[in-house]
């Protein structure tokens, strides 16, 4: 496709359209006399180089010829030097020539074959490589020579000849000079385009963009301080064009339009159209692009229009035929659109991809093309398209779909093949000539526009260049200059300086990257892409990076997408994983032991094969011997919620109990807080962090893993408590988080931490009104116990071990509270819930030692332990209930004690469950009632205070009790 592919072995697919914003809020340019108005520089000119560019817009005031009139020119400071560089008009032409008066003593020129003094702006450069000149008008090459000279000069002016140490007022410029600019750089014909109608970036050693509007100082806006002062009258006026900052044609539905009166593009037999369009038009024809003919005779006519919300393209040459395409495209989202035509065979395509395709043969007798309405019978016909546009392509060949996914993010200008038209829309001002940017000259002429209002903002793809460095967030390395938001359709592609880093916190609205290409998010990185991904560099393309201190993260929401996702453990510990990929199988761990857990039998159960399928949820355990561990997930990331089936076998069959290995599927964390769906699981998940299990459970907002967030690719447990249990991980529970978690505190949970032997543990309790004495699901959690050398801190009731209890406030309250160590040595248990008032008194009693400690007022406490000890180390004493955290008493239910029998009445009938435990938590009776009236049931216990737990249908009561 590329005439000149050497041009682009740096500059290889620059986005077609730049989000940039201009240093002022007015757009002035220059206004010179021609009798005695210029720009001088004193000894602060920029230098002359050998390898230069010079650019500049201009508009000349009369359209006479006009003799040696300079743009800008360079001289000597010394009177007797008479060595001068001119850039200038010579009877309505461009010229650069260079006058060696110290050795040749002669004038060497280049001048254009065609003119530029016609009152209208004008695009100007003279690129000298060495000895190679070569002059450009409005981005087109055009006359060339070469001049191998040596020149001796120290001053430059703007806008007039100097030579001898003075200024030579007879040659001044007549007419408007804005954005000049100076480079010690041979600049590339694809950057001159590509930056005419845009910021000059980074690079120039001078920069007049000629906006100061008051004062006689001309800014540089290079940074380099070359300012200049403005002589005679030269002044101030408004531009009535700008350099655009990333524009599109905004067309307003009512007679917005762009005609062809002369010079308009023919109907190719084979071509393609392509473009950006924004709408939310229902109407049943609006037009993009269109041929008729300029006889009111002859109503043939072809369109591509929006049809209905759809695209549509259709040939009318006496009879019409139509292709419509069936995806909704009036969204009001910049959407990508083409039709390419090759013979009969019509293709349509939305944002690269084929819609629609059918075969029209015909021949229609067309001459005129106009944008935005449709042109019939030499007539204008109200089917004017109401939204914006950019980027209006037609090549005379029909592109395949590489070809397109090629371009439609890319900036194109004259440079490639079978180019026919190319309207950027990037000119603002009030200039109505709309410029054909594919050297063809097929300019347009933009009718009704409210100019330059009409040129609105267009938030489409910027790239990556790299020109500074690999960081994401500088922003001189995108071709915008600015760092993307969440609005910016982002384009990454191949032959830069550098691929893009992410290392911090991102988020933007589309993606793209090329062929060739590659982002990697770092370990600090988080990156959200609200809308869409295209990947077409593979598993290469995309990376998130990791180590063992934290993982790079990715938010989206587009299928089919290929990455690399790294995870990263220490060496010698057993880690819970799950696959990020859809795709991937076991040989990812070769080196590594991989296990996975069999709730039926309750085995562990290691996976010798390389082909083995890594389920996205399934949870797995890994272990490698080298420090530190990394895994590379190669495939398509896991899209979508997703559902899991786990597996319940009762516990008279087998010991597992329900435990299922499960696990995060996505390249982010997730919230286990969130819209979770669950049957028969219990509320408390299980985590493993390399020593020891953490909890957290999502209706308590509580547990020692200290928030909700499952790291990525984190293989977590599952506790079911009856058949057939199912869970699903919704894709809208993924966050970025880190590892670094901090504890929510509450009033109604203390916490307990255990610390010795470099390791910890912690146990909660939480108080509610609605729990039991029995293990709760939807709140209590098992202990899991982690490695033998880290203290295991847990609770005991009725035969079960807790790390996480929830339980009803009852004044007068013990808990049994074990203790087991893998080390002797000095352990601390810290409360570590200052916020807790529940209780105003909280008493931790040694059973070893005998010491009491009011855990209100003494925050921890430093004791002794060794392997050998007692499990049953504790007991926490709980009195005097707050306020604040009074059980609600149900009226209907009545529980109290007439001569050592418990009485439970009701005063409607009522079925439940009677429990009956000592202070220390160990049930004693356990009964299922049918209370009609009243029960009366003797109890054969010694005296003392006992708690009574009733569970019935809405209804929920406990009491203490005392047996004398």
């Amino acid at each position: 496709m590329k005439k000149n592919a050497q041009l682009y072995a740096l500059f290889v697919a620059v986005l077609f359209c730049m989000a940039l914003s201009t240093a002022n809020s007015q757009n002035y340019s220059l206004s010179f006399d021609g009798t005695d108005d210029f720009v001088s520089f004193g000894s602060n000119s920029p230098a002359y180089s050998s390898t230069i560019t010079i650019e500049a817009w201009i508009k000349t005031s009369t359209s006479a010829t006009l003799y040696e009139k300079d743009i800008l020119s360079w001289g000597n400071s010394n009177v007797s030097i008479g060595d001068n560089v001119q850039f200038r008009l010579d009877n309505g032409k461009l010229t650069f020539g260079m006058h060696d008066v110290s050795s040749a003593g002669d004038w060497v020129s280049v001048t254009s074959n065609q003119f530029i003094n016609n009152g209208e702006w004008m695009h100007v450069a003279v690129v000298k490589d060495g000895t190679n000149v070569q002059l450009y008008i409005n981005g087109i090459p055009d006359n060339s020579t070469t001049i191998d000279k040596t020149m001796n000069v120290d001053r430059m002016v703007i806008g007039a000849f100097y030579q001898y140490g003075s200024t030579n007022t007879a040659l001044c410029f007549n007419g408007s000079v804005d954005e000049v600019r100076l480079w010690n750089s041979a600049r590339t014909p694809w950057q001159l385009r590509e930056y005419m109608y845009q910021d000059a970036g980074v690079g120039p050693v001078a920069l007049y963009k000629a906006n100061n509007g008051t004062g006689t100082t001309l800014t540089d806006n290079s940074g380099n301080g070359k300012e200049g002062s403005l002589q005679g009258g030269a002044s101030w006026e408004m531009a009535d064009w700008g350099v655009s900052s990333g524009t599109g044609l905004t067309f307003d539905g009512v007679n917005d339009h762009i005609w062809f009166p002369s010079g308009a593009p023919a109907y190719p037999g084979s071509f393609t159209i392509e473009g950006w369009i924004k709408s939310t038009s229902s109407a049943l024809q609006r037009e993009i692009v269109c041929w008729g003919n300029n006889s009111s005779g002859i109503s043939d006519v072809v369109e591509f229009r929006m049809s209905g919300g759809k695209l549509e393209f259709g040939i009318d040459d006496g009879s019409w035929e139509s292709l419509t395409g069936t995806t909704d495209i009036n969204t009001g989202n910049w959407t990508h659109v083409a039709v390419t035509k090759n013979g009969s065979s019509i293709v349509l395509y939305i944002n690269g991809i084929p819609d629609e395709s059918r075969s029209i043969n015909k021949s229609p007798n067309v001459t005129n093309m106009e944008i935005g309405n449709l042109f019939q019978a030499n007539n204008q016909q109200n089917y004017y398209f109401p939204g914006s546009m950019d980027e209006i392509r037609i090549w005379s060949a029909a592109l395949t779909q590489s070809e397109l996914k090629e371009i439609m993010y890319r900036n194109v200008n004259g440079n490639w093949s079978n180019l026919l038209v190319c309207y950027k829309m990037n000119q603002g001002g009030t200039q109505q000539t709309l410029y054909d940017q594919s050297g063809n000259y097929h300019h347009g002429y933009m009718n009704n526009f409210s100019l330059p209002a009409s040129f609105t903002s267009s938030v489409c793809y910027v790239t990556f260049t790299g020109i500074d460095s690999e960081n994401w967030s500088t922003g001189t390395n995108w071709n915008s200059f600015q760092i993307p938001t969440t609005s910016t359709h982002v384009n990454i592609v191949d032959g830069f300086w550098n691929s893009p880093v992410l290392q911090n916190s991102a988020s933007v609205y589309n993606l793209h990257i090329g062929e060739g290409a590659g982002l990697i998010i770092d370990t600090s990185g988080q990156l959200t892409v609200s809308r869409l991904i295209i990947n077409e560099a593979g598993t290469t393309g995309l990376v998130i990076k990791a180590d063992t201190t934290a993982e790079g993260s990715l938010l989206h929401n587009t299928p089919g997408i290929s990455a690399t996702v790294q995870t990263a453990f220490e060496q010698n510990r057993w880690h819970g994983i799950s696959s990020p990929v859809s795709d991937a199988h076991s040989d990812v761990f070769d080196g590594c032991y991989l296990k996975y857990f069999g709730e039926s039998d309750s085995s562990w159960n290691y996976v010798t094969t390389t082909t083995y399928s890594m389920i996205p949820g399934k949870g797995f355990f890994t272990w490698k011997y080298d420090n530190p561990a990394y895994l590379n997930w190669e495939g398509t990331l896991n899209n979508g919620d997703v559902n899991l089936n786990l597996s319940y076998t009762p516990a008279a069959s087998h010991n597992g109990k329900g435990w299922n290995l499960v696990g995060n599927p996505f390249p982010s964390s997730v919230d286990f807080d969130g819209t979770w769906s669950a049957f028969n699981i219990d509320g408390t998940i299980y985590l493993y962090n390399g020593t020891q299990y953490v909890n957290w459970n999502g209706s308590l907002n509580t547990g020692s893993h200290g928030s909700g967030h499952i790291p990525p690719c984190q293989a977590f447990w599952v506790h079911a408590n009856g058949s057939s249990p199912s869970i699903e991980i919704p894709q809208d529970s993924r966050i970025h988080s880190s590892q670094d978690f901090y504890k929510s505190e509450m009033e109604n949970v203390l916490s307990l931490e255990v610390s010795g032997n470099a390791y910890r543990d912690e146990i909660n309790i939480v108080f509610r009104d609605d729990a039991t004495m029995e293990f709760d699901p939807p709140y209590d959690g098992y202990k899991l116990s982690g490695i033998e050398a880290a203290p295991q801190l847990y609770m005991q009731q009725n035969g079960i071990n807790y790390s996480l209890n929830c339980i009803p406030a009852i004044n007068n309250l013990s808990i049994p509270v074990m203790l087991e160590t893998g080390a002797t040595g000095l352990y601390t248990l810290k409360n570590i819930s200052p916020l807790f008032t529940t209780y105003t008194q909280v008493i931790l009693e040694d059973l070893k030692t005998g010491d009491m400690i009011d855990l209100q007022q003494v925050d921890s406490y430093g004791f002794q332990s060794e392997p050998s000890d007692e499990a049953a180390r504790f007991l926490l004493h709980f009195t005097g209930v707050s306020e604040s955290s009074e059980i609600v008493q149900n009226e209907l239910v009545h529980i109290y004690t007439i001569d050592n029998k418990l009485v439970i009445s009701s005063d409607v009938p009522v079925n439940g469950n009677l429990a009956v435990y000592d202070l220390l938590g160990k049930r004693i009776l356990f009964e299922k009632l049918e209370i009609q009236s009243g029960n009366m049931i003797p109890l054969y216990i010694s005296p003392g205070f006992y708690i009574v737990n009733f569970n019935g249908i809405n209804q929920a009561l406990t009491r203490k009790i005392l047996i004398k």
